[in-house]
């Protein structure tokens, strides 16, 4: 199947989208909007310093590109786990892709797919595809194409907007008998773990 990557997010299109937090946190939010990523840095860094996960993984963004600070790949795999491991999504998605690459920290694809797991309990649908991906070519996982398909459904209903053509691309490869059953093992793993809108 070909690799549909998560791009890296960075600058106005990971920002555009990031909820208030406060004062600080919104003042390098708009800071980075503008382009002026050094003002950004000087408000976010006491931030993560402090635990706030969003700063953590803006920071780690900012390292992993060299935007505005120097390239430093396990600075931002470190900020990365930090956010990970207070409980936020996107910084369990993104401590999985550096762990998946072995960018600033040793290559775990098992690892990888534990902390994705954690941030689909979360509903990110990009962490359900890459788990869909990874069951599609083994990685840190048996390659099994029933189960891909059944995390691209997922990842389609939480409109992750590659996902539908993964799935068809997966679906094709499977019989019409395993395309019910991983569609019906979708269903039921999601009607387990509703979205907070849809409860």
């Amino acid at each position: 199947m070909p690799r549909i990557r998560l791009r890296p997010l960075v600058a106005a299109a990971l920002l555009a989208a990031a909820p208030a937090f406060g004062a600080d946190f919104d003042a390098g939010m708009n800071a980075a909007r503008q382009g002026d990523f050094a003002t950004a840095f000087a408000e976010w860094k006491p931030l993560a310093d402090a635990g706030h996960a969003r700063a953590q993984v803006n920071l780690g963004e900012m390292y992993e590109t060299g935007m505005h600070v120097d390239f430093d790949l396990v600075e931002a795999a470190r900020l990365f786990r930090a956010a990970a491991e207070s409980g936020f999504a996107l910084g369990q998605l993104r401590y999985a892709m550096v762990l998946q690459k072995g960018e600033g920290v040793p290559k775990d694809k098992a690892a990888a797919m534990a902390w994705l797991v954690k941030a689909a309990e979360q509903h990110n649908p990009h962490a359900v595809y890459e788990i869909g991906y990874a069951y599609h070519e083994g990685e840190g996982v048996d390659a099994n194409p029933a189960e891909a398909m059944k995390w691209f459904i997922i990842a389609d209903e939480y409109g992750h907007e590659e996902a539908y053509y993964a799935g068809t691309y997966t679906a094709d490869r499977l019989t019409n008998e395993q395309v019910i059953a991983a569609s019906q093992a979708a269903m039921e793993w999601m009607a387990k773990r509703p979205r907070p809108e849809t409860r």
